[in-house]
């Protein structure tokens, strides 16, 4: 950008230009990211709402300078002059934990970081008072609106706005703006010097703008007014100087304790703690928050999450006590809150995917304090020859449950995340699951001496550093598909790879236990010749049920969670989750829910294996072609299958491009004879396609 001598005169039409520009902006052009706002590598994603406000579309007159609004849109902004004095105070004593002192975001990992100025320069402080007004769901943002007023919810948003300038910056644009704008705009900011300017001062209007519009606006001025072009005139740092100081209309600066900040080349931990997950409340701003006797307990409650149950749609599925029915028993659960929050959701057929307007995160603490009150099923011990010595387990059960984590967090991202910021929130978290795991693999590996056990482990820590590749990625976009697309990567490789190889290491260092099922049919009646699997490596280990629908799948690692899944041509698959005790037997009931959806069931053809025949060891490649009405993106790639139960395996096919599906595998010793694998397909709604057998003969 060029530095030219400036011109005192047309320093004075620029900047009652500038406050055209800036009080008539709603004739001007979507604004574009400023020229100096370097996108960081991994982009923020806090205070952004998922729909944004409107641009006006009408030009204004020059006598006014309020942009137009929406008329069924919340118009926000402070009704008296906000102070970020005062908000300081509000700031240490309700943010600092979490934001840090310094607004750095150093207290909770995804905390907003209030100095990185390339993300402060394209929020709206309209937006910032909505997140802490409102929360954002499924974050660690509470809702502020019942604790702080409106005027302390302004007052700290505009402290955290300090985070971004400094004194100095601010003392250097007090110069530029004496020096050149003042004339039209006025000493005060207040647009007095000419009749139209932009009036700096007025709070609806500096409420509902970005810094990165006014650059943007001095930059390249407004065509049809007496704002000229600047960039010609200013550096990009006096532009922003002036735009910073421009803003200490608006709010009282004051003596802040602000350190001097910059623009960081590449943030290297972007915060998702705080986009509203829905669209603005339509309330006015001078609407009361909620009351105390409207809101429901802030802490988890056992007996209010029970009236939940009985009020939702849970009951019919999962019994009045969670006993389990359709869906399984989840009373006494092994899993973690964000494995229930993951299922509301996303859903899992026949269970719908439930909207936070249908039921809160709130309401999930509650219901799931309540399951975790019940009492969990009782394991039974199983008589086991005597092995080994165990390792050490407190690094290695560390280990496995940061890949579950990071698995579970991916699978929200994918499927769960309405809008961009709050699939960053849980990649974020993802990345956060996969950095500890790297972190317990290195500790669980000194811990086990076991070679196979330690090799095991560094494989999966290869694929943890696949998936931070990835997360990486999603987090420098805030294209929501592309991200999508990433998070999507990570599913596939924590389903396909690092979880199953996890599990695996588990079950290699000595600690597994059994699981036995019982598949029943909608009615209690027991499923002959349902296929079920546990996945506890790479393949899962596979079996059938009998007349009595049972099974016992062993062998297998000794886990919090173990998925267990049942399969019947023409029915709807359907999962249980099961903590597997070491030395000991599970058991569990599935029910699988009946024919899917006219329509939609994947489909199955052109299985082989190659060769057809010949040793019981040898290296055979089983194929075939897979399809889904709803596209190959539905169908679950951990779920694509050549199913032995004889065996007590199933190997998981991979995609070779278009609707071919194939892997290739050394056959683990089978004795001569004939046998049979059953090739099938899932997709994401739980349909299970036809089920094919193929033969195969140990000569």
């Amino acid at each position: 950008m060029k530095i030219r001598a400036m011109k005192p005169v047309w320093l004075a039409l620029v900047v009652v230009a500038a406050a055209l520009l800036l009080a008539a902006c709603g004739a001007a052009s979507e604004p574009t990211a400023a020229p100096t706002a370097a996108e960081p590598t991994q982009p923020p994603a806090v205070v952004e709402p998922t729909e944004p406000p409107p641009a006006p579309t009408e030009a204004v007159e020059p006598t006014a300078v309020e942009p137009t609004q929406a008329p069924e849109e919340e118009v926000l902004f402070p009704p008296e002059m906000p102070s970020a004095v005062r908000g300081q105070a509000v700031y240490a004593a309700n943010c600092a934990a979490c934001h840090g002192e310094a607004g750095d975001g150093s207290g909770l990992a995804g905390a907003a970081d209030f100095t990185d100025v390339a993300f402060m320069r394209q929020e709206k402080p309209a937006e910032f008072f909505e997140a802490i007004r409102d929360g954002v769901a499924g974050s660690a943002m509470p809702a502020w609106g019942d604790r702080l007023t409106e005027m302390e919810i302004w007052d700290v948003l505009y402290y955290e706005w300090t985070f971004a300038t400094s004194p100095e910056e601010i003392a250097e644009g007090v110069a530029l703006f004496s020096a050149n704008c003042v004339s039209c705009h006025g000493e005060a900011g207040d647009g007095s010097g000419l009749a139209g300017a932009a009036n700096f001062t007025d709070q609806e209007f500096m409420a509902n703008e970005d810094p990165a519009e006014f650059f943007e606006k001095i930059v390249e001025g407004v065509e049809g007014t007496a704002m000229p072009a600047w960039g010609d005139t200013f550096t990009e740092d006096e532009i922003w100087t002036l735009v910073n100081y421009i803003w200490t209309f608006a709010y009282e600066y004051g003596a802040v304790a602000t350190e001097p900040t910059t623009a960081p080349e590449a943030p290297t931990s972007p915060p998702a703690t705080e986009e509203p997950t829905s669209p603005p409340p339509t309330e006015t701003p001078t609407s009361p928050p909620p009351t105390e006797e409207s809101a429901p307990p802030a802490e988890p409650d056992p007996e209010l999450g029970q009236q939940i149950w009985a009020e939702k749609p849970c009951i019919g599925c999962h019994g009045a006590n969670a006993e389990g029915n359709i869906g399984p028993r989840l009373a006494g659960t092994a899993l973690d809150y964000d494995e229930v929050l993951l299922r509301v959701r996303a859903g899992k057929a026949p269970m719908p995917a439930f909207g936070e307007d249908e039921v809160s995160d709130l309401e999930v603490e509650h219901i799931y304090a309540w399951l975790q009150s019940l009492a969990p099923p009782t394991p039974t011990p199983v008589p086991t020859e005597a092995s080994k010595p165990l390792p050490p387990s407190g690094h290695l059960m560390a280990f496995w449950e940061h890949v579950n984590r990071a698995k579970v967090h991916s699978d929200f991202a994918k499927d769960a995340s309405p809008n961009i910021g709050a699939l960053h929130d849980r990649v974020s978290q993802a990345r956060d699951e996969a950095n500890g795991a790297l972190r317990e693999a290195d500790l669980a590996i000194a811990d086990i001496p076991d070679a196979t056990v330690r090799a095991t482990i560094n494989e999966v820590k290869g694929f943890m550093n696949e998936i931070l590749s990835h997360a990486n990625a999603a987090l420098a976009t805030q294209d929501l598909d592309a991200a999508r697309a990433e998070a999507a990567k990570m599913v596939e490789i924590s389903r396909l790879d690092s979880w199953p190889l996890a599990s695996l290491a588990v079950k290699q260092a000595g600690f597994t236990g059994s699981v036995r099922v019982q598949v029943k049919d909608p009615g209690g009646s027991p499923i002959n010749g349902a296929l079920v699997t546990a996945l506890t490596a790479p393949n899962p280990i596979a079996g059938i049920t009998d007349a009595n629908g049972r099974v016992t799948i062993p062998d297998l690692a000794a886990v919090r969670v173990m998925q267990v899944k049942a399969y019947k041509d023409g029915l709807v698959y359907h999962e249980v989750h099961v903590t597997v005790p070491t030395g000991g037997r599970a058991d569990a009931e599935i029910t699988l829910p009946g024919p899917p959806v006219g329509g939609e069931t994947p489909s199955v053809a052109n299985a082989s294996i190659n060769p057809t025949s010949g040793a019981g060891n040898a290296r055979v490649t089983f194929r075939m072609t897979g399809t889904d009405p709803q596209g190959q993106a539905n169908i679950a790639e951990d779920q694509v299958f050549a199913l032995n139960p004889n065996a007590g395996t199933a190997y998981v096919l991979r995609s070779a491009g278009g609707d071919n599906w194939e892997t290739t595998v050394a056959l683990p010793n089978l004795p001569a004879g004939t046998h049979t694998w059953y090739f099938f397909i899932v997709d994401h709604q739980c349909n299970t396609s036809n089920i094919v057998p193929v033969t195969y003969t140990v000569q």
